[in-house]
């Protein structure tokens, strides 16, 4: 009789604390989904919920020549250019002439501001170290150009890659479920992707160092995850020449040596994607 009374207390106590861990693990997953999150994720779908895709590798067509954007050369003029310490190893330290503005790069990100370090919104920059050139990647929100090429959402979104986070606003920290499993993150070491609010947001690239604030480039292609896009390209000589409409693929080509800045924007209202713009430093 004492056993079966043992027994009974012990099946009952076990019903109990199961009980007790399915509660606190909804209320745990209850805090790592914030409401503003979700909020935000209604809004851009594809921002926060699919992670990269494959896409065919293809080769550029050739530009379309195209009238300038800028209306006033004089009122072009980024103010927003940082910098580490002089003489501090800058960016991943690669060597070779090609190298790709990834939105991996760990000392990058942590320039970002805290929060948007671990979430999926930079606040407006993602600027990389290709040797000793620095790319800047923004949104155009600057003086100088026609209205219709530029935008002023504040920031775009650097999505993560390989996963759907959850995150968790009060300690500041990124989950990825694998196997049904919540594992931990560190945010600074995933890759990422840049998404734009939508369609008609305006991403600008231009690279610069120490001594200039401008400086030329050789761009040799551009992942687009979601898209179509367009891309605008302004040669050293001032000249413009555009791609009206690149759509999901791995594009590279041989035409842009001598670019000073590259305009990104939507083809249509939905937000695109992008990633590994290849550049090579002069």
């Amino acid at each position: 009789m004492k056993i079966s009374v043992m027994k009974n207390k012990l099946w009952l106590a076990g019903i109990i604390l199961i009980s007790f861990m399915f509660m606190q693990c909804q209320q745990e997953e209850s805090d790592a989904l914030p409401h503003d999150h979700q909020d935000h994720a209604q809004d851009h779908p594809k921002i926060v919920s699919v992670p990269t895709k494959d896409v065919p590798e293809m080769s550029f067509p050739e530009p379309e020549e195209a009238n300038s954007p800028i209306i006033d050369d004089k009122k072009v003029n980024e103010t927003q250019q940082i910098f580490p310490e002089s003489g501090r190893a800058i960016g991943n330290g690669k060597t070779q002439a090609f190298d790709y503005v990834d939105f991996d790069d760990p000392i990058a990100l942590n320039w970002i501001p805290d929060q948007a370090k671990f979430t999926f919104a930079t606040s407006p920059f993602y600027i990389q170290a290709v040797g000793s050139v620095w790319f800047h990647v923004k949104e155009n929100n600057g003086n100088g150009y026609n209205p219709d090429f530029t935008s002023d959402y504040g920031h775009y979104h650097l999505g993560y890659q390989n996963f759907v986070p959850i995150f968790n606003w009060t300690n500041q920290t990124v989950w990825k479920v694998i196997n049904g499993q919540p594992i931990l993150v560190q945010p600074l070491l995933e890759p990422r992707t840049v998404s734009s609010h939508y369609g008609n947001q305006w991403i600008k690239i231009y690279a610069y160092d120490y001594n200039s604030s401008q400086i030329p480039f050789e761009f040799w292609g551009i992942k687009v995850i979601n898209g179509p896009i367009q891309v605008w390209m302004q040669k050293l000589d001032g000249s413009w020449s555009k791609w009206s409409s690149l759509g999901e693929a791995t594009w590279s080509f041989d035409y842009a040596r001598h670019v000073k800045q590259i305009l990104i924007s939507g083809v249509g209202s939905d937000s695109y994607t992008i990633d590994n713009i290849k550049v090579k430093k002069p």
